[in-house]
C-alpha cells in the first residue's frame, strides 16, 4: 500500500481478530501461462516473466487455528461504477535484474480483476482498490464492490468467517480500512442482496502486524490498465525500484459478526470504508449516493487474492445415543435418549483418519452429546465408549455398557443405517456443524437351554449334552465365551451357527454346542445326581447359566450260596454219618446290583466263618473266600437233617444295608435201619444247598427261595 498523508477514522461496529501466522502451500509450480513480455517503459524496457507459482493459504493462526473451508469455493465479482475495466495489481518479484531490466514476478498473468481476485496467491493483489479520485501519479480504479460469492450457501456460526489479506507496511495500523457485509439472498436478476446483514467496518489496527510472509519485505511490481482502451497491463515503470518495507497482514471477521447464527448466507462483500449504504441499499453499487465515485487516497487497499473461501476452527458433530427398543426392525435408529444410566459410564469419541482422538465426552443422561475440534473438509469416525480417553492419544476400541448392544448407527434423523451395528459411525465434515449422529443401543438379552439325553441312567456308559444359546435383542452379541461345570471332563467345542459362520451371534441367530460325558462306575456307586451347569457370556451381557440333571438310578442287591459238604471220614466208621463228623461251607457272595458292595460280612449261627469281610465287591463280580465247618451231633443224626442258614449284610450309604439270606439243608441217611443196609455212598448231603436272596433297599427285606437240589 502507497503512504498517504491522511487516514479515514472509521466507525467500529465489531471487534476483528488479526491474523498472527498462516500456512501456505505452493500450486501449479511448473504452469506457466505467458511467455516473457517487454514493457515499453521509457529509456528503459522491462521484461517481465510470470513464474506461475500461486502460493495457496492453507491455513492460519487468529487466536486458534483456521482452514479453508474447501466446499465454500465459489467466485470473485469485481462491481465497477462504470463499464471501463480500470485494473491495478502488484505481483511480488521472485527475481530481480536491474542491469538487464527483467524482473521475474511470482503467479500467473491475470487482466481482470474478478479473475486475478479469484486466484489464490498470497503473491498476488490488487492496488489501491477502492481509490477511484484523479490523483496525479495515483493509480485509480473504478471498483465500487467486491463481492465473494459461494451460491451452494453456508451457514453462519461462531466457528466460521472470512479472511482478508493486505500488502502493507510492516508496521501496526498501516493497513487499508474498509467495510464487510454478508450475502443474504439473490434478487430476481441473480445479483446479491444484503438485506438482514450487519455492516462491519474493519480499521486499520484491525490487523496483524505485516509478518505474515518471508521474507516480512518483498519487492513487488505495480501493473495497471486504466484507460478504456487498454486491453493488457502495463508495468509501472518506477515501481521497478525497492519500494520500502512491505509485506501481508490479516483480519478475520466471523461470520455471526455479519449475521446471526445459523443463517444461512451466501457469501459476504468488501467495499471502501465511505461507502454509506445501509443493508438493503448496498445491492445498488451504481449508487453514487451512497457508493461515492471519487473516493479518496485515504480509501485505498491493497487487496491480496485469496480466492473465495470460508476458514473454520472447530466444528462441532452432535447426536444422540437412543434406547432403540425395536432396534432397526422399523428401519429407523430412534428411541428414547439414554447414557445407560448405571450401567454407565458411557463417551462419545470423535476419532481422525490417524486413529488418535480429537474430542471425548460423557453422553448426557438424556443421551446427547456435543463433540468439537473438527475440522473442514475432513472425515472423522465417531464410536461410543465405556473409556474415556484424552485427545491426542489412540483411541479405545468401540464399547457399550456390560449389558447393552449396539442396534445400528445413522448419519441423519432419517430412515436408515450405515450398514454395520458396531457403534462407530463415519462423518465427512464439510463445511459446517454437523447433527444427528445417531446412535441406537438395546439391553442385550440372550436365552440358553442345556438338555441331556438320557436324563437317568443305572448303567455306566455317555450322555450328550446340548447347549443352545439365541439371541434375542436387536443387536449383534459378540465375544461369547461357554464354561460347563463340568469341565475338564468335558469340552464343549465350537458351536455350530445357524446363519454364518463368523464368530457373531447375530440377531435371531442360534449356535449349538454338543458335547458327551462318560457315567462312571464310582459316580453309580456315590449314587448322588449329575448337576451339570452351562455359562455363556458376551461382550455385551452379563453371563448366564442353565443346567441339566442326570438321575442316578442305583439297584444294590447280591446273593449268598452257602454249599455244604459232609466229611465222614472224622469219626469212624467211615462212610456213614457219625456224630462228630463235619460239614465244611463255602459261602459264595455275587453282586448282582449296579453299585459296589464294601464291607461284606457273612454269619451263620451254627458256624464260625472264617475269613472276610469282602472289603468291596464290583457289580457282577463274586468271592467264594468265606468259609466255615459244622460237626454232627446224636440230634442232627437222629434227625436225619441239618437246617442251616446264613446272612450276608453290606452298607449303603443312605439307605439301611442290603442283605442275602443263604439256606442249606443236609439230610443223614441211617447206615442200618431195621436190618436193611444202605451203600456208604448214599450216606451223604442230600440237599447240598439252596439259595435265598434278599434285597436290597431302606424299604426293607425281600426274600426268596430258589430250590432245592437233590
Amino acid at each position: 500500500m502507497l503512504l498517504a498523508p491522511t487516514v479515514l477514522s472509521p466507525l467500529i461496529v465489531s471487534a476483528e481478530t488479526d491474523i498472527t501466522a498462516i500456512t501456505t502451500a505452493d500450486t501449479d509450480a511448473d504452469d506457466l501461462v505467458r511467455d516473457p513480455v517487454v514493457y515499453e517503459t521509457g529509456p528503459v524496457d522491462y521484461e517481465i516473466t510470470y513464474n506461475g507459482i500461486e502460493q495457496a493459504i492453507t491455513g492460519f493462526t487468529a487466536g486458534v487455528a483456521y482452514v479453508p473451508v474447501d466446499a465454500s469455493l465459489g467466485n470473485v465479482i469485481a462491481r465497477r461504477s462504470s463499464a471501463e475495466e480500470k485494473v491495478v495489481v502488484w505481483n511480488r518479484v521472485a527475481s530481480h535484474d536491474a542491469g538487464n531490466a527483467q524482473d521475474t514476478v511470482y503467479g500467473r498473468y491475470y487482466n481482470t480483476f474478478s479473475s486475478m481476485l479469484s486466484a489464490r496467491n498470497i503473491f498476488m493483489g490488487s492496488e489501491n482498490l477502492f481509490v477511484n479520485a484523479v490523483n496525479p501519479g495515483d493509480p485509480e480504479t473504478n471498483v465500487e464492490r467486491v463481492d465473494y460469492i459461494f451460491v451452494a450457501g453456508l451457514t453462519a456460526r461462531d466457528e466460521m468467517g472470512f479472511a482478508v489479506f493486505e500488502r502493507g507496511q510492516n508496521t501496526a495500523g498501516s493497513n487499508g480500512t474498509f467495510k464487510i457485509a454478508a450475502i443474504t439472498g439473490f434478487d430476481g436478476g441473480g445479483l446479491p442482496t444484503f438485506t438482514g446483514s450487519n455492516i462491519v467496518t474493519v480499521a486499520q489496527n484491525s490487523y496483524g502486524t505485516g509478518i505474515l510472509t518471508t521474507p516480512t519485505n518483498f519487492r513487488y511490481d505495480i501493473f495497471r490498465k486504466d484507460v478504456p482502451t487498454d486491453t493488457e497491463l502495463d508495468v509501472i515503470p518506477q515501481n521497478n525500484i525497492n519500494l520500502g518495507p512491505q509485506g501481508v497482514s490479516g483480519v478475520l471477521i466471523s461470520s455471526t459478526e455479519l449475521v446471526s447464527a445459523n443463517t444461512v448466507i451466501y457469501g459476504y462483500a468488501v467495499f471502501g470504508a465511505d461507502v454509506s449504504a445501509s443493508d438493503t441499499q448496498l445491492a445498488d453499487w451504481m449508487d453514487d449516493t451512497n457508493f461515492p465515485t471519487d473516493s479518496a487516497f485515504s480509501n485505498d487497499m491493497d487487496l491480496v487474492a485469496t480466492g473465495a473461501i470460508a476458514y473454520a476452527s472447530s466444528l462441532t458433530i452432535s447426536g444422540n445415543v437412543f434406547d432403540d427398543t425395536d432396534g432397526l426392525t422399523d428401519g429407523t435408529v430412534d428411541g428414547t435418549g439414554t447414557d445407560t444410566g448405571v450401567d454407565g459410564p458411557l463417551y462419545a469419541i470423535l476419532v481422525d483418519t490417524g486413529g488418535d482422538v480429537v474430542d471425548c465426552v460423557p453422553v448426557s443422561p438424556t443421551g446427547v452429546f456435543i463433540l468439537g475440534g473438527a475440522q473442514p473438509s475432513t472425515t472423522y469416525t465417531v464410536i461410543l465408549s465405556t473409556t474415556s480417553e484424552t485427545a491426542g492419544n489412540a483411541a479405545p476400541s468401540p464399547s457399550v455398557p456390560v449389558g447393552w448392544t449396539n442396534t445400528g448407527e445413522h448419519l441423519g434423523a432419517n430412515a436408515g443405517d450405515d450398514g454395520t451395528v458396531d457403534g462407530s459411525l463415519e462423518v465427512a465434515i464439510v463445511d459446517s456443524n454437523v447433527s444427528d449422529a445417531n446412535f441406537g443401543i438395546q439391553e442385550a438379552s440372550f436365552t440358553v437351554e442345556k438338555s441331556v439325553d438320557p436324563t437317568s441312567v443305572s448303567s455306566t456308559g455317555d450322555v450328550t449334552y446340548t447347549v443352545v444359546l439365541t439371541n434375542t435383542c436387536d443387536g449383534p452379541l459378540t465375544g461369547v465365551t461357554i464354561n460347563d461345570s463340568l469341565e475338564p471332563d468335558v469340552t464343549p467345542g465350537t458351536a455350530v451357527e445357524s446363519m454364518t459362520d463368523d464368530d457373531i451371534l447375530e440377531v435371531g441367530e442360534t449356535w449349538t454346542w454338543t458335547y458327551t460325558y462318560t457315567i462312571t462306575q464310582p459316580m453309580l456307586d456315590a449314587g448322588t445326581s449329575i448337576d451339570n451347569i452351562a455359562t455363556v457370556d458376551t461382550d455385551q451381557t452379563d453371563a448366564d447359566t442353565d443346567d441339566a440333571t442326570v438321575d442316578i438310578v442305583q439297584g444294590p442287591s447280591m446273593s449268598l450260596v452257602k454249599t455244604g459238604t459232609v466229611d465222614m471220614s472224622v469219626v469212624p466208621p467211615i462212610g456213614q454219618a457219625n456224630p462228630g463228623d463235619e460239614i465244611h461251607y463255602v459261602f459264595t457272595v455275587t453282586n448282582t446290583g449296579n453299585v459296589t458292595l464294601t464291607n461284606i460280612v457273612v454269619t451263620d449261627p451254627k458256624v464260625t466263618v472264617m475269613g472276610g469281610p469282602i472289603a468291596s465287591l464290583a457289580p457282577g463280580a463274586s468271592d467264594s473266600s468265606l468259609t466255615g465247618t459244622y460237626v454232627l451231633t446224636p440230634a442232627d443224626i437222629g434227625a436225619g437233617v441239618v437246617p442251616n442258614t446264613a446272612t450276608a449284610t453290606s452298607p449303603i450309604p443312605g439307605a439301611s444295608e442290603v442283605t442275602a439270606i443263604g439256606e442249606s439243608f443236609t439230610r443223614l441217611l441211617p447206615n442200618a435201619v431195621g436190618g436193611e443196609a444202605y451203600p456208604v455212598n448214599k450216606v451223604g448231603l442230600m440237599a447240598p444247598w439252596m439259595v435265598l436272596i434278599a434285597a436290597v433297599t431302606a424299604g426293607g427285606l425281600y426274600l426268596r427261595r430258589v430250590h432245592d437240589v437233590k
